[in-house]
């Protein structure tokens, strides 16, 4: 047997084997009840940094860069992949920004606003996907990039919230400015969609 059809027979092992993309979308919602406790239990008997709330919250969004990272480079996208993702990115930010409202032992307190504002956002997203669809027949999410640069300003916020750096609270305010913007800016491409002057 030549070196190389012995190499042939060796099973190739790609990053895909270890974490398929959808079961690292179904652990990042299996890691928000998780949060939630964490930051209970912190909230009721602790101060400061709520540490394991903090590492909890930094995983789910490793598993939100990891999922997307392996469906695009080993092709792996599928139907539920791409209705589970934007729906355990929600679900993780709104319920973080929650958990940060109500929370009383941060060094940095959240606004009543702010949780409103990002549900909000998330919810006009929601009831226009549906107005399309009911519409058009068909959707297809394509994110823009004020919409990407809007998740990574709520994730990153809500890390340096938990961190209790001095600068989290100018950075609220800049992630409030950007959500409002991303909202227009969603509510003006449905606008055109529905009016068939572009394409899904």
């Amino acid at each position: 047997m030549t070196p190389a059809s012995s190499a042939a027979l060796i099973p190739v092992v790609r990053l895909y084997d270890f974490f398929p993309p959808n079961g690292l979308t179904i652990l990042r919602i299996l890691l928000i009840p998780i949060f939630v406790i964490l930051m209970g239990n912190h909230e009721r008997g602790g101060s400061g940094v709520p540490y394991i709330a903090l590492a909890v919250f930094l995983l789910a969004i490793l598993t939100d860069a990891l999922d997307g990272y392996i469906a695009r480079r080993y092709n792996k996208k599928t139907k539920l992949g791409s209705i589970l993702d934007p729906i355990a990115d929600k679900a993780l930010i709104n319920t973080a920004f929650v958990c940060l409202y109500f929370s009383h032992t941060m060094k940095i307190d959240v606004p009543q606003f702010v949780p409103v504002i990002v549900i909000f956002r998330d919810l006009v997203i929601i009831v226009g996907s549906i107005v399309i669809f009911m519409t058009m027949g068909c959707i297809e999410a394509r994110p823009t990039v004020i919409g990407k640069a809007t998740a990574a300003l709520q994730m990153l916020t809500v890390a340096c919230v938990l961190s209790g750096f001095g600068f989290a609270y100018a950075l609220l305010w800049i992630t409030i400015v950007v959500t409002l913007v991303s909202m227009a800016e969603y509510v003006l491409l449905s606008g055109r969609i529905i009016n068939g002057r572009q394409k899904v």
